[in-house]
């Protein structure tokens, strides 16, 4: 997969890492939307409406967390690369 340049002393090693954390993004993204529309429809199955909400909710602080911590980990990383070798 291609991906541009964040910066001009980006190495291919870390464009390879950030190209690796946004494809593993999406997959357990896609994850969760499955199990998430899996849920929903079990509780409108079983009668269950007044849990929809919660179960949003849910959902979202979900994706959203393990999201953020994933780009965090990626930023933390490109900035200890801009660094250098700590001696």
């Amino acid at each position: 997969m291609y991906r541009r340049k964040r910066w001009p002393l980006e190495t291919p090693a870390y464009r390879m890492r950030a190209v690796e954390a946004q494809v593993k993004i999406v997959i357990y993204s896609s994850f969760a939307v499955v199990g998430f529309v899996s849920l929903t429809a079990a509780l409108v199955m079983l009668h269950l409406l007044r849990w929809m909400p919660f179960t949003l909710s849910v959902y979202v602080v979900t994706v959203m967390f393990f999201t953020s911590t994933a780009m965090f980990a990626l930023q933390r990383q490109a900035e200890a690369d801009r660094l250098g070798p700590a001696s």
